[in-house]
Protein backbone atom coordinates (compact mmCIF):
# COMPACT_ATOMS: atom_id res chain seq x y z
CA UNK A 1 0.00 0.00 0.00
CA UNK A 2 2.41 2.23 -1.50
CA UNK A 3 1.78 6.39 -0.92
CA UNK A 4 -1.18 7.44 -3.20
CA UNK A 5 -1.63 3.64 -4.05
CA UNK A 6 -5.83 3.68 -5.21
CA UNK A 7 -8.38 1.82 -2.63
CA UNK A 8 -9.64 -0.37 -5.14
CA UNK A 9 -6.16 -1.34 -6.35
CA UNK A 10 -5.22 -2.27 -2.91
CA UNK A 11 -8.69 -4.53 -2.34
CA UNK A 12 -8.19 -6.29 -5.78
CA UNK A 13 -4.16 -7.25 -4.87
CA UNK A 14 -5.36 -8.41 -1.29
CA UNK A 15 -8.52 -10.50 -3.03
CA UNK A 16 -6.14 -12.25 -5.60
CA UNK A 17 -3.82 -12.93 -3.04
CA UNK A 18 -6.01 -14.55 -0.77
CA UNK A 19 -8.60 -15.91 -3.24
CA UNK A 20 -6.06 -17.19 -6.27
CA UNK A 21 -2.90 -17.74 -4.21
CA UNK A 22 -4.39 -18.92 -0.72
CA UNK A 23 -2.63 -16.50 1.47
CA UNK A 24 -2.87 -14.70 4.67
CA UNK A 25 -2.74 -10.63 3.64
CA UNK A 26 -1.68 -8.12 5.71
CA UNK A 27 -2.16 -4.27 4.87
CA UNK A 28 0.26 -1.72 5.52
CA UNK A 29 -1.89 0.87 6.44
CA UNK A 30 -0.09 4.70 6.23
CA UNK A 31 -0.67 7.66 8.65
CA UNK A 32 -2.35 9.61 6.27
CA UNK A 33 -5.45 7.43 7.07
CA UNK A 34 -5.70 9.90 10.74
CA UNK A 35 -6.19 12.56 8.05
CA UNK A 36 -4.73 16.33 7.29
CA UNK A 37 -6.11 17.98 10.72
CA UNK A 38 -5.43 15.36 13.35
CA UNK A 39 -1.78 14.47 12.18
CA UNK A 40 -1.40 18.59 11.83
CA UNK A 41 -2.43 18.80 15.28
CA UNK A 42 -0.46 16.06 16.94
CA UNK A 43 2.50 16.70 15.12
CA UNK A 44 2.82 20.66 15.23
CA UNK A 45 0.34 21.62 18.43
CA UNK A 46 0.85 18.71 20.71
CA UNK A 47 4.64 17.63 20.02
CA UNK A 48 5.66 20.80 18.74
CA UNK A 49 7.31 19.91 15.71
CA UNK A 50 5.89 23.15 13.55
CA UNK A 51 8.92 23.27 11.32
CA UNK A 52 8.30 20.09 9.63
CA UNK A 53 5.62 20.88 6.82
CA UNK A 54 2.65 18.29 5.70
CA UNK A 55 1.30 19.26 2.29
CA UNK A 56 -2.62 18.69 1.94
CA UNK A 57 -2.25 16.62 -1.38
CA UNK A 58 -0.55 13.42 -0.07
CA UNK A 59 -3.46 13.63 2.29
CA UNK A 60 -5.81 13.77 -0.36
CA UNK A 61 -4.36 10.95 -2.80
CA UNK A 62 -3.92 8.77 -0.03
CA UNK A 63 -6.22 5.49 1.33
CA UNK A 64 -9.35 7.21 3.51
CA UNK A 65 -9.66 6.48 6.91
CA UNK A 66 -13.58 4.77 5.94
CA UNK A 67 -11.91 3.44 2.85
CA UNK A 68 -9.32 1.54 4.87
CA UNK A 69 -12.15 -0.09 7.62
CA UNK A 70 -14.38 -0.66 4.48
CA UNK A 71 -11.38 -2.73 2.53
CA UNK A 72 -10.49 -4.75 6.17
CA UNK A 73 -14.05 -5.35 7.12
CA UNK A 74 -14.78 -7.07 3.39
CA UNK A 75 -11.60 -8.86 3.35
CA UNK A 76 -12.26 -10.45 6.88
CA UNK A 77 -15.46 -11.57 5.08
CA UNK A 78 -14.12 -12.94 2.47
CA UNK A 79 -11.63 -14.67 4.70
CA UNK A 80 -14.31 -15.98 6.21
CA UNK A 81 -14.87 -18.79 3.34
CA UNK A 82 -11.50 -18.78 2.45
CA UNK A 83 -9.91 -20.04 5.35
CA UNK A 84 -7.06 -17.04 4.55
CA UNK A 85 -6.17 -14.34 7.77
CA UNK A 86 -6.37 -10.47 7.69
CA UNK A 87 -4.87 -8.23 9.63
CA UNK A 88 -2.89 -4.61 9.65
CA UNK A 89 0.41 -3.42 9.84
CA UNK A 90 0.65 0.66 11.61
CA UNK A 91 2.31 2.28 9.73
CA UNK A 92 3.91 3.21 6.73
CA UNK A 93 6.42 6.47 6.88
CA UNK A 94 4.63 10.09 6.98
CA UNK A 95 4.84 11.97 4.00
CA UNK A 96 5.95 15.51 4.42
CA UNK A 97 7.36 18.55 2.45
CA UNK A 98 11.19 18.45 1.22
CA UNK A 99 12.96 20.40 3.49
CA UNK A 100 15.75 21.43 0.58
CA UNK A 101 18.13 23.17 4.07
CA UNK A 102 18.09 19.73 5.28
CA UNK A 103 18.35 17.71 1.49
CA UNK A 104 19.49 19.83 -1.10
CA UNK A 105 20.37 17.34 -3.35
CA UNK A 106 16.54 15.38 -3.00
CA UNK A 107 15.09 16.41 -6.47
CA UNK A 108 11.16 14.75 -5.03
CA UNK A 109 9.22 16.85 -3.26
CA UNK A 110 8.53 14.79 -0.12
CA UNK A 111 10.66 13.56 3.00
CA UNK A 112 9.31 10.82 4.99
CA UNK A 113 9.00 10.76 8.85
CA UNK A 114 10.08 8.34 10.81
CA UNK A 115 11.59 7.77 14.76
CA UNK A 116 9.18 9.40 17.68
CA UNK A 117 6.61 11.34 16.89
CA UNK A 118 5.78 8.65 14.77
CA UNK A 119 5.41 6.80 17.18
CA UNK A 120 2.94 8.98 18.77
CA UNK A 121 0.79 9.07 15.55
CA UNK A 122 1.02 5.77 14.72
CA UNK A 123 -0.68 4.88 17.79
CA UNK A 124 -3.27 7.09 17.48
CA UNK A 125 -4.17 5.77 13.89
CA UNK A 126 -3.62 1.68 15.44
CA UNK A 127 -5.88 2.72 19.03
CA UNK A 128 -8.74 4.52 16.75
CA UNK A 129 -8.72 2.02 14.05
CA UNK A 130 -9.14 -1.15 16.31
CA UNK A 131 -11.91 0.56 18.36
CA UNK A 132 -13.60 1.20 15.22
CA UNK A 133 -12.99 -2.10 13.67
CA UNK A 134 -14.57 -3.86 16.77
CA UNK A 135 -14.13 -7.32 16.31
CA UNK A 136 -10.31 -8.60 16.96
CA UNK A 137 -7.90 -8.96 14.05
CA UNK A 138 -4.21 -9.60 13.84
CA UNK A 139 -1.99 -6.03 13.93
CA UNK A 140 1.32 -5.34 13.81
CA UNK A 141 3.51 -2.55 14.56
CA UNK A 142 6.43 -0.19 13.25
CA UNK A 143 6.88 2.91 14.22
CA UNK A 144 9.54 4.64 16.62
CA UNK A 145 9.68 2.08 18.48
CA UNK A 146 12.65 1.94 20.85
CA UNK A 147 13.26 -0.09 24.13
CA UNK A 148 11.71 2.35 26.91
CA UNK A 149 7.99 1.77 24.61
CA UNK A 150 8.76 -1.61 23.12
CA UNK A 151 7.16 -3.52 26.42
CA UNK A 152 4.31 -0.99 25.77
CA UNK A 153 3.29 -2.13 22.18
CA UNK A 154 4.06 -5.36 22.90
CA UNK A 155 1.29 -5.17 25.98
CA UNK A 156 -1.14 -3.16 23.25
CA UNK A 157 -1.56 -7.02 21.65
CA UNK A 158 0.75 -6.06 18.42
CA UNK A 159 2.58 -9.38 16.47
CA UNK A 160 5.11 -8.47 15.66
CA UNK A 161 6.69 -5.30 17.28
CA UNK A 162 9.40 -4.26 15.20
CA UNK A 163 12.24 -1.34 14.89
CA UNK A 164 14.58 0.56 12.43
CA UNK A 165 15.09 4.41 12.93
CA UNK A 166 16.40 2.85 16.33
CA UNK A 167 19.24 0.70 15.30
CA UNK A 168 20.42 3.92 12.92
CA UNK A 169 21.69 5.45 15.98
CA UNK A 170 24.70 4.96 17.87
CA UNK A 171 25.09 0.37 18.85
CA UNK A 172 23.32 -0.91 15.58
CA UNK A 173 21.56 -3.71 16.18
CA UNK A 174 24.10 -4.37 19.74
CA UNK A 175 20.47 -2.22 21.37
CA UNK A 176 18.41 -4.90 20.63
CA UNK A 177 19.14 -7.04 23.62
CA UNK A 178 17.80 -4.30 25.86
CA UNK A 179 14.54 -4.51 24.47
CA UNK A 180 14.23 -7.84 26.07
CA UNK A 181 15.70 -6.62 28.83
CA UNK A 182 13.14 -4.25 29.30
CA UNK A 183 9.88 -6.13 27.93
CA UNK A 184 11.30 -9.18 30.26
CA UNK A 185 11.03 -6.42 33.40
CA UNK A 186 7.76 -5.59 33.29
CA UNK A 187 6.74 -9.50 32.59
CA UNK A 188 8.20 -9.81 36.18
CA UNK A 189 6.56 -6.92 37.94
CA UNK A 190 3.15 -8.41 36.27
CA UNK A 191 4.49 -11.80 37.77
CA UNK A 192 4.00 -13.38 34.23
CA UNK A 193 6.37 -15.99 31.93
CA UNK A 194 4.72 -15.65 28.92
CA UNK A 195 3.49 -13.18 26.56
CA UNK A 196 -0.44 -14.04 26.47
CA UNK A 197 -0.20 -14.04 30.16
CA UNK A 198 1.44 -10.25 29.77
CA UNK A 199 -0.91 -8.82 27.55
CA UNK A 200 -3.64 -9.94 29.82
CA UNK A 201 -2.48 -9.22 33.00
CA UNK A 202 -0.63 -5.92 31.77
CA UNK A 203 -3.18 -3.65 32.21
CA UNK A 204 -5.26 -5.36 34.69
CA UNK A 205 -8.02 -6.09 31.76
CA UNK A 206 -7.51 -9.84 31.73
CA UNK A 207 -11.01 -10.39 33.07
CA UNK A 208 -12.95 -8.04 30.83
CA UNK A 209 -11.10 -9.41 28.02
CA UNK A 210 -11.13 -13.16 28.65
CA UNK A 211 -15.32 -12.25 29.09
CA UNK A 212 -15.40 -10.10 25.52
CA UNK A 213 -13.24 -12.95 23.97
CA UNK A 214 -15.81 -15.88 25.01
CA UNK A 215 -18.35 -13.33 23.81
CA UNK A 216 -17.89 -13.85 20.28
CA UNK A 217 -18.04 -17.49 20.24
CA UNK A 218 -21.28 -19.25 20.13
CA UNK A 219 -21.85 -21.10 23.74
CA UNK A 220 -19.35 -18.62 24.94
CA UNK A 221 -21.50 -16.57 27.35
CA UNK A 222 -22.89 -19.80 28.51
CA UNK A 223 -19.11 -20.76 29.44
CA UNK A 224 -19.10 -17.65 31.27
CA UNK A 225 -21.59 -18.29 33.51
CA UNK A 226 -20.29 -21.41 34.49
CA UNK A 227 -16.58 -20.89 34.55
CA UNK A 228 -16.60 -16.53 35.38
CA UNK A 229 -15.98 -17.16 38.76
CA UNK A 230 -12.65 -19.29 38.08
CA UNK A 231 -11.69 -17.04 35.09
CA UNK A 232 -11.70 -13.82 37.19
CA UNK A 233 -10.09 -15.29 40.16
CA UNK A 234 -6.93 -16.49 37.66
CA UNK A 235 -7.35 -13.28 36.41
CA UNK A 236 -7.31 -11.54 39.29
CA UNK A 237 -4.46 -14.01 41.24
CA UNK A 238 -2.77 -16.07 38.54
CA UNK A 239 -2.15 -14.04 35.79
CA UNK A 240 0.43 -16.37 34.64
CA UNK A 241 -1.99 -18.99 34.74
CA UNK A 242 -4.80 -17.19 33.24
CA UNK A 243 -3.97 -18.67 29.71
CA UNK A 244 -4.00 -21.85 30.47
CA UNK A 245 -7.23 -21.81 32.12
CA UNK A 246 -9.02 -20.08 29.46
CA UNK A 247 -7.67 -23.36 27.08
CA UNK A 248 -8.95 -25.65 29.47
CA UNK A 249 -12.42 -23.93 29.56
CA UNK A 250 -12.78 -23.50 26.39
CA UNK A 251 -11.98 -27.44 25.42
CA UNK A 252 -14.67 -28.17 27.92
CA UNK A 253 -17.38 -26.03 26.00
CA UNK A 254 -16.16 -27.56 23.10
CA UNK A 255 -14.55 -24.69 21.61
CA UNK A 256 -10.77 -23.81 20.18
CA UNK A 257 -8.69 -23.15 22.69
CA UNK A 258 -5.97 -21.39 20.97
CA UNK A 259 -8.96 -19.37 19.44
CA UNK A 260 -10.37 -18.26 21.94
CA UNK A 261 -6.61 -17.31 24.16
CA UNK A 262 -6.17 -15.23 20.93
CA UNK A 263 -9.21 -13.19 20.97
CA UNK A 264 -8.92 -12.42 24.35
CA UNK A 265 -5.09 -11.32 23.70
CA UNK A 266 -6.26 -9.35 20.90
CA UNK A 267 -9.17 -7.65 23.14
CA UNK A 268 -6.77 -7.08 26.31
CA UNK A 269 -4.49 -5.61 23.95
CA UNK A 270 -6.85 -3.07 22.51
CA UNK A 271 -7.63 -2.38 26.35
CA UNK A 272 -4.13 -1.86 26.87
CA UNK A 273 -3.51 0.66 24.14
CA UNK A 274 -6.44 2.87 25.34
CA UNK A 275 -4.57 3.50 28.54
CA UNK A 276 -0.95 3.80 26.36
CA UNK A 277 -2.62 5.67 23.42
CA UNK A 278 -4.14 8.32 25.43
CA UNK A 279 -1.15 9.48 27.58
CA UNK A 280 1.21 9.34 24.41
CA UNK A 281 1.12 12.92 23.17
CA UNK A 282 1.71 14.18 26.65
CA UNK A 283 5.00 12.66 26.88
CA UNK A 284 7.98 14.82 26.23
CA UNK A 285 9.70 11.74 25.33
CA UNK A 286 8.58 12.29 21.77
CA UNK A 287 8.37 16.02 21.60
CA UNK A 288 10.36 18.37 19.77
CA UNK A 289 12.01 19.56 22.71
CA UNK A 290 13.54 16.19 23.65
CA UNK A 291 14.29 15.38 20.36
CA UNK A 292 16.10 18.72 18.90
CA UNK A 293 19.47 18.44 20.09
CA UNK A 294 21.78 17.36 17.14
CA UNK A 295 24.47 15.03 17.47
CA UNK A 296 27.40 15.35 19.43
CA UNK A 297 30.17 16.26 17.19
CA UNK A 298 33.83 15.78 16.76
CA UNK A 299 34.90 19.13 15.12
CA UNK A 300 36.07 16.90 12.00
CA UNK A 301 36.60 19.20 8.59
CA UNK A 302 34.32 16.57 6.76
CA UNK A 303 31.31 17.97 7.97
CA UNK A 304 29.01 15.29 7.20
CA UNK A 305 30.65 12.92 9.09
CA UNK A 306 31.25 14.90 11.97
CA UNK A 307 29.55 12.70 14.84
CA UNK A 308 30.16 10.10 16.88
CA UNK A 309 28.88 7.16 15.11
CA UNK A 310 31.49 7.80 12.40
CA UNK A 311 32.97 4.49 11.34
CA UNK A 312 30.09 2.85 13.82
CA UNK A 313 27.27 2.93 11.40
CA UNK A 314 28.25 -0.35 9.53
CA UNK A 315 26.67 -2.26 12.55
CA UNK A 316 23.28 -0.87 11.51
CA UNK A 317 23.29 -0.02 7.78
CA UNK A 318 24.82 -2.54 5.42
CA UNK A 319 25.84 0.08 2.86
CA UNK A 320 27.16 2.13 5.58
CA UNK A 321 25.30 5.09 5.33
CA UNK A 322 27.08 6.67 2.61
CA UNK A 323 25.60 9.70 1.19
CA UNK A 324 25.40 11.44 -2.19
CA UNK A 325 27.59 14.96 -1.73
CA UNK A 326 29.38 17.44 -4.47
CA UNK A 327 33.02 16.93 -4.36
CA UNK A 328 34.33 19.82 -6.23
CA UNK A 329 38.04 19.63 -7.90
CA UNK A 330 41.11 21.06 -6.17
CA UNK A 331 44.64 21.20 -6.22
CA UNK A 332 46.59 20.18 -2.98
CA UNK A 333 50.34 20.37 -2.35
CA UNK A 334 51.53 16.73 -1.54
CA UNK A 335 54.96 15.07 -0.08
CA UNK A 336 56.39 12.31 -2.42
CA UNK A 337 57.92 9.95 -0.44
CA UNK A 338 60.50 7.18 -1.36
CA UNK A 339 61.09 3.99 0.20
CA UNK A 340 64.74 2.92 0.11
CA UNK A 341 65.67 -1.04 1.35
CA UNK A 342 67.86 -1.24 4.60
Amino acid sequence: TFHGCPADQIESIALFLMEEMGLDVILKLNPTLLGFEEVQHLLHERMGYSHLKLRREAFEVDLKYEDGLGIIRRLQEKAAGTGAGVGAKFTNTLVLENDPTVFPTQAEPYMYLSGPPLHVISMTLMQRFKEDQGVPFPASFSAGVDAKNFPAAVGCGLVPVTTCTDLLRQGGFGRLPSYLRALGREMAGCGVGSREAFVLSAGGHGEKATEDALALVPGGEDAWRVHGEELRSAARTAPDALPGTIRRIAEIAGMDPEAVVLSATRVAGRLNGRDYVAQLPDDDRYHWARNSKPPKGVDSTLARYDCLNCDLCISACPNDAIFPFDARPTATETLGLTWLPD
